[in-house]
């Protein structure tokens, strides 16, 4: 009790005082925590939605390079449609070669034919006046006997 009574009372409020200052940075530290774990919480909360965009932004991508094959493919199909109609265009101009040609050995074997004719009208004429000059030699030779 001697102790005590040495320290005194003013001793006894320092003790107090200095609890109540440790008490109070306590606080004070813990707010601190909690600010400091708050602005954590909007740090990943700002991650995630970062981490989001950055995946809607993937999927964006994804999209427009499958639309980008989408539409190489439907070239690589026009390409395709184009080379088969030039090819039935080139058949179709071989045929049509083929056609006139072919009109114009008809047209030729026509004229041909068409020659022939006359030269076989020319003959039997010729034959006919032939005919005649006999039947008339004859007319006169019956005729002067």
């Amino acid at each position: 009790m001697e102790n005590q009574a040495k320290k005194g009372p003013g001793t006894e409020g320092n003790q107090k005082s200095e609890v109540r200052g440790q008490k109070s940075e306590i606080r004070s530290q813990k707010s601190e925590i909690r600010s400091q774990k708050s602005e954590v919480r909007g740090q990943r909360s700002e991650v995630r939605g970062q981490r989001s965009e950055v995946r809607g932004q993937r999927s964006e991508v994804r999209g427009q390079r499958s639309e980008v094959r989408g539409q190489r493919s439907e070239v690589r199909g026009q390409k395709s449609e184009v080379r088969g109609q030039r090819s039935e265009v080139r058949g179709q101009r071989s045929e049509v070669r083929g056609q006139k040609s072919e009109v114009r050995s008809q047209r030729s074997e026509v004229r041909g034919q068409r020659s022939e004719v006359r030269n076989q009208k020319s003959e039997i004429r010729s034959q006919r006046s032939e005919v005649r000059g006999q039947s008339l030699s004859s007319v006169i030779c019956v005729g002067l006997s």
